[in-house]
């Protein structure tokens, strides 16, 4: 059974808030997306009955934002038990702005590169990389920008996580990660969860590196993420992300926000 949704808000920016948190759950956590990476918010001049039917709801769309019925031709739709458990969860984390921009951060991360790493099973795609490293170039060499710019992603919502700082102004700034321990410290006190000290279960072993807890992996991915910044558009063979790297730091953005999701 395919579910439409209708969502009832005191102004737009609500509205898209609301939108834009159910699609990047759904695309983190059920790989759905809109097939054209965009989706529109169609108002309507009063309120549907409960048992509308489509062709009814069509006549109450603003004129503004109603263009053709095929603009809703090409969405993905949901079987109704997965929307049950994405309208649980949004309900779950929806007063909770940097959790929400985490995982839309996330999805931005997840789609830059959807269709770029080969479809297979997770431990399949593993098995594959670890048996020939020299896929490692040739990859990277094919897809360097959407790597580069997913691994940002990824890194942005970890970053979204780490409680903002309040300016003398008495607004809220948002500051990069200069320090592993003290952005996961804060995430922990904001959260009451313990982070700094867990033993994250990495995907892939770093060459060189021998990385334990959740602290040394995020100094890892914040080293990385710096290099990046320092050396925009240039291509490096000491210092460059490849699609391993992509899925790691997707992989560990991913485990922190399910830690805080089960915290609340």
């Amino acid at each position: 059974m395919n579910t439409r949704f209708f969502v009832s808000c005191f102004s737009e920016d609500k509205a898209y808030f609301l939108g834009n948190a159910f699609l990047a759950i759904a695309g983190v956590f059920l790989g759905k997306w809109p097939v054209d990476s965009h989706w529109k918010l169609t108002r309507l001049t009063s309120l549907p009955n409960a048992d509308s039917s489509f062709d009814s709801i069509m006549e109450l769309a603003n004129d503004d934002d109603l263009t053709s019925r095929s603009q809703f031709s090409g969405y993905t739709l949901l079987d109704i038990n997965y929307a049950k458990s994405l309208k649980a969860l949004l309900k779950c984390i929806i007063d909770k702005p940097d959790i929400v921009d985490a995982i839309r951060n996330l999805e931005s991360s997840y789609y830059l590169i959807n269709g770029q790493i080969i479809n297979v099973e997770m431990e399949e795609y593993i098995r594959i990389r670890k048996s020939n490293p020299q896929m490692h170039r040739k990859s990277y060499l094919e897809n360097r920008l959407l790597f580069e710019l997913s691994f940002l992603a990824a890194f942005r919502a970890i970053e979204a996580l780490v409680p903002a700082q309040m300016t003398i102004t008495n607004k809220q700034r948002r500051t990069s990660i200069k320090n592993a321990d003290t952005a996961l410290k804060k995430v922990e006190i904001n959260y009451k969860v313990e982070i700094r000290n867990e033993k994250y279960q990495c995907l892939f072993r770093v060459p060189d590196n021998d990385l334990y807890n959740s602290t040394d992996w995020l100094d890892h991915f914040r080293k990385k993420r710096n290099s990046l910044a320092a050396h925009w558009g240039i291509s490096s063979d000491e210092q460059y992300v490849s699609d391993t790297d992509v899925l790691e730091i997707q992989n560990y953005a991913l485990w922190v926000v399910c830690k805080l999701i089960n915290s609340l």
